[in-house]
């Protein structure tokens, strides 16, 4: 926590703090504006700001901060005279010190800083490099895309953390394997003279992707299946078609537990391409359900989405590839980006006419890929 006098200096009065918590600086900038700074590889903290300390008066700065060199950084400027600062844990989990590369891209012969918290008692390793290392940074100056390592080992546990650094101009091209973690989540209900449709999908899937012999220079192709994650694995469907041109049928399909919902792992798959400056991937995430009909009830795996990102623009400033899209629903598939409702339900809500492809609403898609060694 830091308090600052905005008068004719700032003062910063410092508190003993434990291991993995970052150091907050402040520094004024005249006239009348204040600088703060701490450590960029803190994730998962809120910088808060109060005029006196009584626990209600803390209020967020909703100011995103900027990297600056190895650090985060806020630009203010303050009305009061006096006021209070401090950075607190979000309510995400997160806060921890993270590993990391900056920068994470280089040209070739260019340098990144490898960084990390140390806590008494803890060695640490960095691959492939130097073996044990000591402080908290080490410059590295790769000649191609490396992912580092850092295995902290004490007397109770060992942990691994990754970072990579990119070196251009066709660097992403030199990863061998990436980890995926992606979800999507699609609602639409639909109602005509013949049919009632209500489709409810949603996924949380974590991939592991390969280098496939195929690619190139220019060319790099990845392919894999889905992985066992307790943190980022989930799938569910929740659909009812209402079938009203004969005798009425109604067919539901749910996931066969939905206290314990999990894609098929053997059968979910992603691809992806590069070139130097773009990507584009496409998925099949499918689950275990229990489909209902008028003929009984049964078990089967049915799908859960199926679609496409067509060629975005790789990132010129970060090591992973991220990013969002509203994308629209279709069946059958087309080119560029789509989503699919893949289950039975799902399709025949375009089979039967009762919703047009492209008009059937949009799914909201999130992805993450991470180099992995």
């Amino acid at each position: 926590m830091k308090r600052v006098h905005v008068l004719l200096c700032v003062v910063a009065i410092a508190f003993a703090v434990p291991a993995q918590t970052p150091t907050l600086s402040v520094s004024q900038v005249p006239p009348a504006n204040v600088q703060l700074l701490w450590p960029s590889n803190f994730a998962g903290w809120q910088l808060t700001f109060a005029t006196n300390l009584s626990p209600a008066n803390w209020q967020a700065i909703t100011q995103a901060p900027v990297i600056s060199g190895t650090s985060l950084m806020v630009s203010l400027s303050l009305t009061n005279a006096n006021g209070f600062f401090r950075l607190q844990k979000t309510n995400g989990g997160g806060g921890a010190c993270t590993f990391q590369a900056t920068p994470p891209q280089i040209s070739s012969g260019g340098s990144s800083s490898l960084t990390w918290c140390p806590e008494a008692g803890t060695t640490y390793r960095i691959s492939p490099g130097p073996g044990v290392v000591a402080g908290n940074n080490l410059t590295v100056s790769p000649m191609v895309t490396t992912v580092y390592t850092l295995t902290a080992s004490n007397a109770t546990a060992i942990k691994t953390n990754f970072a990579t650094v990119v070196v251009g101009p066709c660097g992403w091209l030199q990863v061998s394997n990436w980890n995926v973690e992606m979800d999507f989540s699609y609602h639409f209900s639909k109602s005509t003279t013949d049919y009632n449709f209500s489709i409810n999908h949603y996924a949380f899937v974590t991939f592991h992707l390969f280098r496939l012999a195929s690619s190139t220079g220019t060319d790099a192709y990845y392919f894999g299946f889905a992985v066992d994650d307790p943190h980022f694995d989930e799938a569910s469907i929740d659909d009812e078609e209402d079938d009203m041109t004969a005798a009425p049928m109604v067919f539901t399909t749910k996931e066969s537990n939905p206290l314990f919902t999990k894609p098929d792992h053997t059968v979910c798959s992603m691809s992806l391409h590069l070139t130097c400056s773009t990507y584009d991937f496409s998925y099949n995430i499918l689950a275990p359900v229990t489909e209902t009909t008028a003929f009984g009830t049964f078990m089967q795996t049915d799908g859960v989405g199926t679609g496409a990102v067509a060629a975005r623009p790789l990132s010129t400033t970060t090591n992973v590839i991220s990013s969002n899209a509203d994308i629209l629903a279709m069946y059958p598939p087309v080119a560029g980006d789509y989503f699919t409702p893949s289950s039975d339900v799902g399709k025949d809500l375009f089979t039967t006419g009762a919703a047009a492809s492209g008009a059937a609403g949009t799914a909201a898609v999130f992805w993450n890929f991470i180099p992995a060694p």
